[in-house]
């Protein structure tokens, strides 16, 4: 969730992944280089699958700029011309709202719909879960209509599914989990923060936002979504579950650092009607809510990352300015439509 590219393209926000360059971070296991225990593991589990020579399997680890022990860990893996993505669940991740088993689970039920590469093997009790590779045609950027139209087709694929995720989300709970962990941990939060921001979503929650559940992925920024040229697939289902597809949208909207005007537009492609001053209030909100989640949760990495800190730190204070923006907009949001 939330990784932090090497890579920063001015068509693109500073949040997204850039997945369709991953290439480019590629290091390689060499043969001079010891191979760690996380990797001889995947390695034995993939021989043993497809019965082939262990020395004809090269492992890379995908680098993301996120190194900590709390993060799931990427491969790219190639047997001959045969390509094959592997993720370590680090089992510590649950501080962070994060499980690789229910990335499995949630991922294998996608997969089935389509909408994700499928997964090939895995082995809950080693946290390893082996995958398709696709190749990436192209980056999506979602200034492009068509892009932004293929997208939400993939969110209506995936949210009217009728499929079953076996957690279900409320934003407000994971705001406490991280807010908890950060004070247990010592993170020194803002007052703004505390004193402000808290207590005014505290009141969203005589409004009944999520007036719908539905599976979603809830992390589907740019950099989770991957694009062959002819289909979209969504990638990174570690903190999919059930909740308002709205906020699934609205998390989008976040990451992306989206304007009122943007979040407008596709909250208008993805209702396929323009929205009512109610249906966009409601949105808006969610979005507030969505900064607040990526805020908490940046400010919990800022103590518990072993690398850029300062980094998360900036895009903590991101997302707390957003917030202090929208709340204060909030009494005129009819005015965006």
């Amino acid at each position: 969730m939330l990784k932090i590219p090497l890579i920063y393209k001015t068509s693109m926000t500073t949040f997204s992944c850039i997945i369709w360059a991953l290439g480019l971070m590629l290091t390689p296991n060499l043969n001079n280089s010891p191979e760690t225990p996380i990797e001889t593991k995947i390695k034995l589990l993939l021989v043993d699958f497809l019965q082939c020579d262990p020395t004809s399997v090269i492992l890379s680890q995908l680098k993301d700029g996120v190194v900590n022990c709390y993060n799931n860990t990427d491969y790219k893996i190639v047997i001959g011309d045969k390509k094959y993505f592997a993720k370590y669940g680090n089992p510590n991740g649950k501080i962070l709202g994060t499980s690789l088993q229910n990335e499995i689970l949630c991922r294998t039920i996608a997969a089935n719909h389509g909408i994700s590469p499928s997964v090939l093997l895995s082995d809950p009790e080693k946290t390893i879960m082996i995958t398709e590779f696709l190749e990436i045609q192209e980056e999506v950027d979602f200034k492009k209509p068509l892009t932004r139209k293929r997208y939400i087709d993939l969110l209506h694929r995936l949210h009217q599914s009728e499929a079953l995720f076996p957690i279900k989300f409320c934003p407000f709970q994971i705001i406490e989990h991280y807010m908890d962990h950060a004070v247990k941990t010592g993170v020194n939060l803002p007052s703004i923060l505390l004193e402000e921001i808290l207590p005014a979503i505290d009141t969203f929650k005589k409004e009944e936002l999520l007036l719908e559940i539905v599976p979603c992925h809830l992390d589907a920024q740019a950099g989770n979504v991957l694009d062959n040229g002819t289909d979209m697939y969504l990638i990174d289902w570690e903190c999919a579950a059930m909740t308002d597809p709205l906020f699934d949208l609205a998390s989008m909207c976040s990451t992306e650092e989206l304007s009122d005007e943007e979040m407008l537009e596709f909250l208008t492609l993805y209702l396929q009607r323009p929205p009512s001053t109610e249906d966009f209030k409601r949105f808006y909100q969610m979005r507030i809510l969505a900064d607040v989640r990526f805020c908490t949760y940046c400010y919990l990495q800022t103590k518990i990352s072993s690398t850029r800190k300062d980094l998360y730190r900036h895009f903590a204070e991101g997302f707390l300015h957003r917030t202090t923006e929208r709340l204060k907009n909030l009494p005129n949001i009819g005015q965006t439509l």
